[in-house]
């Protein structure tokens, strides 16, 4: 007697479990969406997320689980069209702020007590609210990269940290300002050589010296030159300082070179003032900024002329610095800066 058995869904439970989970793998697949697995709170969002899903499907039929994969990848097309075509690496800013926004997102839809369609529903909503939030972060992230790029004076060398999004791997970043085929120049060879040591600032690593390097290193630092008229007795501050300072990665110090003194003054501070300036201090003050590597990032000249007078108060430059002449020549430290105690910035 043959027995006829009623068709029973015979796959054991844990499988739907493990289709969701790689079901919300994928979600997350997007080239640049694996940042967010780049950051610890991003990582554990994650998991708070697959194992959410884990409790709300386990009684899924298939017809349903059709229905609602059908929306998850609706969810899964809306960030991965736009991250996987417009971005390949992020600061860590924007990585970190690109895991809060997701881990906020989960929290939204565990408050929840949607279940079945509803769920997926829900979780294409806010992956859509959480892919507008993600374009802000980065192109909030785009303004920051090369920040001197941005200056109005276009000039500066500085080096980046930035994270493969595929492989959450960094990768270092070189800014150069000045002429276009300055960048270039660093794309091709990323070598800098200062008296002691050709080392490379992507690796770090000895590597060999680019081929003219110091025409472009010397071009890219071009920050301007500056003419000044002051009157004797007056207070005047040199200032060499940019807003893309605040994001090098490395420490840095400044050197002035001043007319009459065989020693440069090495300090802290990005400015230096000349407090009641004599008619024999007048002459060319030169400031570049270094990193502790002994790699300078920018530098500004300053033609100083005291005329006689009375005394009128401080004398701020503020202004913008016009470009240097192509010619400038560089005269690099014989080795890299004493990170040592302030030195007075105060001539003697």
């Amino acid at each position: 007697m043959t027995v006829v058995v009623p068709y029973q869904d015979l796959t054991p439970r844990w499988n739907w479990t493990m289709m969701w989970r790689l079901l919300v793998i994928c979600l997350l697949s997007g080239q640049a969406l694996c940042c967010i697995q780049c950051d610890r709170r991003g990582r554990d969002a994650i998991d708070d997320f697959m194992n959410f899903i884990h409790d709300k499907v386990l009684d899924v039929e298939t017809q349903e689980y059709n229905t609602l994969r059908h929306h998850a990848n609706a969810a899964q097309k809306v960030i991965m069209d736009y991250l996987e075509d417009e971005v390949k690496i992020l600061d860590k800013q924007a990585i970190s702020e690109i895991a809060d926004e997701y881990k906020i997102a989960v929290g939204i839809i565990e408050k929840l007590k949607d279940t079945d369609v509803q769920l997926l529903h829900t979780i294409q909503d806010q992956f859509q609210k959480l892919k507008d939030k993600i374009k802000h972060i980065v192109k909030d992230a785009e303004r920051r990269r090369c920040p001197n790029k941005l200056d109005i004076d276009n000039c500066g060398l500085m080096v980046q940290t930035y994270i493969q999004c595929m492989s959450c791997e960094e990768e270092k970043i070189i800014c150069a300002g000045g002429h276009p085929e300055n960048q270039e120049s660093f794309d091709k060879c990323s070598c800098v050589c200062t008296q002691k040591r050709c080392f490379d600032l992507k690796t770090g690593f000895e590597c060999s010296p680019c081929k003219d390097p110091p025409s472009h290193l010397t071009n890219t630092i071009d920050c301007g030159e500056r003419h000044l008229s002051v009157i004797e007795e007056e207070d005047v501050v040199l200032e060499c300082n940019f807003d893309w300072f605040a994001r090098l990665e490395e420490g840095h110090k400044t050197m002035f070179d001043m007319p009459r003194r065989p020693a440069p003054l090495i300090t802290d501070e990005p400015f230096m003032r000349l407090n009641e300036i004599q008619m024999y201090e007048s002459g060319t003050y030169i400031c570049t900024t270094y990193l502790y590597s002994g790699v300078p990032v920018a530098k500004v000249i300053y033609n100083v002329k005291v005329v006689s007078g009375s005394k009128r108060g401080t004398h701020e430059n503020h202004q913008p610095l016009p470009p240097l002449p192509d010619d400038l020549e560089l005269s690099m430290l014989e080795e890299p800066l004493n990170v040592g105690p302030k030195v007075k910035n105060k001539p003697t």
